[in-house]
């Protein structure tokens, strides 16, 4: 039986998605056509923020606020935003700063980005179980080299990111999770800028360390994704379609033992667990934008589905030998448990409308400032996923039901109406 806080968890994963999907379309190598002859500087200064889910009085949002400079063949922006949340089960926020420069000659160009983010302190459930972590930190760089052939044009790219997490309750069993390197290589093929072929990978190693940072856990993800791009821009109409298909495999494996993990190891002697997990699937976006006059209308339809994929999970582990007043309370057996869950049919979908005014003049001077205000709305319907919830593993309380004041107590009509809203004002000078 689905729980009450499926619809809940599913909106969220695909606000994740929606927001993945979007920045992957918008990549920075894809960085319009040189200016021909001198141009005046174009300034540009914009806030935006919004909903993503709210329920009981409470909620998660986002915010952000960017300044934006274009002369000649150079650009440039920088910006700060953040994510907040006060529901229950997730109840942090995260900030960051980031900045991305170029150049676009008509050759060669150049793009650089990077950020840096931090998340205070958190406090959540985990599998039912509340827990608190003092906070986490990381940043990435991405560097991308655009070049251009006639009608032709390519590039190349190279991501960095680095994650750690600190201290928190997760430590005192299961470890504190770090990132010690990701990288993402990717190439790029465009004819007249208007369709293009983008090749990903990823090469992730991601670490479970103890209080004294040693190793309990190592993996390794690799992951591919391979897309095509079509831009249509014929005045007052445009439109951008986006389809992919996605690949990722990976594996984590350790022990815990008295000597690298004591604390609540007892009554056994070790741990020894792995994981296993791969899936491929496709993806989609298409955008379709109408601007009339002052008047712009965005409407963005997306998609995401696992054809193939499972997670496999296997524990061994051996009791300690324990006995008081010749009564034996522990007899030092080996136990051997595996558990497998089906990705396979895990997808949803989301309809994103956005819709404003675009460069409003704020005077008699049509070259002046300019002011744009924008609403949008984002609805998203997901599906698959009740058989992971149902499987036993997601069990709130161990017993399939929900504990009282758990987040995701169901969708109603003020959370259809409040969540996934968002409004942006720029101002272009």
């Amino acid at each position: 039986m689905a729980k009450s806080g499926s619809p809940a968890f599913g909106l969220g994963v695909f606000f994740i998605l929606h927001f993945t999907l979007q920045a992957f379309c918008q990549e920075a190598s894809d960085q319009p056509a040189p200016p021909v002859g001198p141009l005046a500087p174009v300034y540009a200064i914009s806030s935006d923020g919004g909903s993503l889910w709210v329920e009981d009085g409470r909620g998660s949002g986002f915010w952000g606020t960017a300044f934006s400079l274009n002369c000649g063949h150079l650009y440039g922006s920088a910006g700060a935003g953040g994510l907040f949340s006060n529901l229950p089960a997730f109840d942090t926020n995260y900030t960051g700063v980031w900045f991305n420069a170029g150049m676009n000659a008509f050759r060669l160009g150049l793009d650089v980005s990077g950020g840096l983010f931090h998340q205070d302190a958190f406090n959540g459930e985990a599998l039912g179980v509340p827990v608190s972590n003092d906070g986490a930190g990381g940043y990435f760089l991405r560097i991308g080299l655009p070049l251009r052939f006639g009608d032709w044009s390519a590039g190349t790219s190279l991501l960095f990111a680095q994650g750690f997490w600190k201290d928190g309750d997760l430590y005192w069993f299961f470890g504190k999770p770090q990132i010690p390197a990701l990288l993402a290589p990717g190439v790029s093929v465009a004819f007249r800028e208007e369709q293009r072929l983008y090749f990903h990978y990823l090469s992730l190693n991601p670490r479970m360390l103890n209080l004294f940072d040693e190793k309990l856990f190592a993996g390794h993800v690799d992951g591919f994704t391979t897309a095509y791009r079509w831009t249509f821009n014929r005045k007052p109409f445009s439109m951008d379609m986006v389809v992919g298909w996605l690949s990722v495999s990976g594996s984590m494996e350790g022990s815990l033992n008295s000597e690298n993990q004591p604390y609540l190891l007892f009554p056994y002697t070790f741990y020894d667990a792995s994981c296993n997990t791969r899936f491929h699937g496709l993806f989609g976006v298409l955008t379709a934008e109408y601007r009339r006059g002052f008047f712009r209308l965005n409407t963005t339809i997306g998609f995401a589905q696992t054809l193939s994929g499972e997670i496999n999970l296997s524990l061994h582990t051996k009791q300690k030998n324990l006995s008081y007043m010749g009564v034996l309370i522990f007899d030092g057996r080996e136990e051997y448990d595996s558990w497998s869950l089906n990705s396979e049919g895990l997808g949803g979908a989301f309809l994103f409308i956005k819709g404003g005014l675009e460069a409003l003049p704020l005077g008699r001077n049509r070259n002046g400032p300019r002011l744009a205000i924008t609403v949008g709305k984002i609805f998203a319907l997901p599906w698959g996923y009740e058989s992971l919830l149902n499987s036993g593993v997601f069990d709130r309380d161990g017993g399939g039901g929900e504990k009282p004041g758990a987040a995701g107590g169901g969708i109603t009509l003020t959370s259809i109406l409040l969540s996934g809203l968002s409004f942006c004002c720029a101002i272009t000078w």
